[in-house]
């Protein structure tokens, strides 16, 4: 029991702060790791004690309490980042950018939350693999120039692997790259369906 609790804490603390420190990345924010941790703590303690206090409760206040917390510890790490990080231009996020931080960083924790499902994770990765292999074996030059316009834009989070994108996209054989790319996502589709539908079966 104290061992299962340990490693929930440790987890949930390196998962939340790793997704606040990833979301600050993406959107160009600059955060601390002290600052991302200590918001962590704090959120587990939260989730917890709410736990605690809600483990006996009827269904539909367990439901009102957690959108409650949602909305409460949203609330809390956008006025607590909004004085600790710093956009790309250096002034402080305030609470719109901490906002957006917060929001981007709880849809990752959602996410993750999701994929420790097998099921999910699985389908997830039968969609992106079958999606992926489909452009780039059908479509590799709409893939490609649709990369070199995302990092020279630096949307999409490509900015952050820019110098190592233009370097790919520019190579005569990238296309051919891409379309073996794309029959190997197609061959981790088939093993994901596989694993869906046909793992166990008779």
């Amino acid at each position: 029991m104290i061992v299962s609790w340990l490693m929930f804490i440790v987890v949930g603390l390196i998962t939340y702060a790793g997704c606040v420190k990833l979301a600050a990345r993406l959107l160009r924010y600059s955060v601390s790791w002290t600052s991302s941790f200590t918001l962590a703590v704090i959120v587990l303690v939260v989730v917890i004690v709410d736990h605690v206090l809600v483990i006996r409760e009827p269904v539909a206040i367990r439901i009102g309490q957690a959108l409650a917390l949602v909305v409460g510890l949203l609330t809390l790490g956008s006025w607590f980042f909004s004085k600790r990080g710093t956009n790309h231009s250096g002034t402080v996020l305030g609470w719109d950018g901490g906002i957006r931080l917060m929001a981007l960083a709880f849809a990752m924790v959602v996410v993750v939350a999701l994929l420790c499902t097998r099921v999910i994770a699985v389908t997830l990765a039968l969609l992106f693999f079958l999606i992926v292999g489909i452009l780039f074996t059908g479509w590799p030059r709409r893939a490609r120039k649709f990369t070199i316009r995302a990092s020279e834009s630096g949307r999409w989070g490509f900015w952050i692997f820019r110098g190592i994108i233009q370097r790919r996209t520019n190579k005569p054989a990238y296309l051919v790259e891409l379309r073996l790319i794309g029959i190997g996502c197609l061959w981790c589709a088939l093993v994901c369906a596989w694993i869906l539908f046909g793992a166990g079966r008779p």
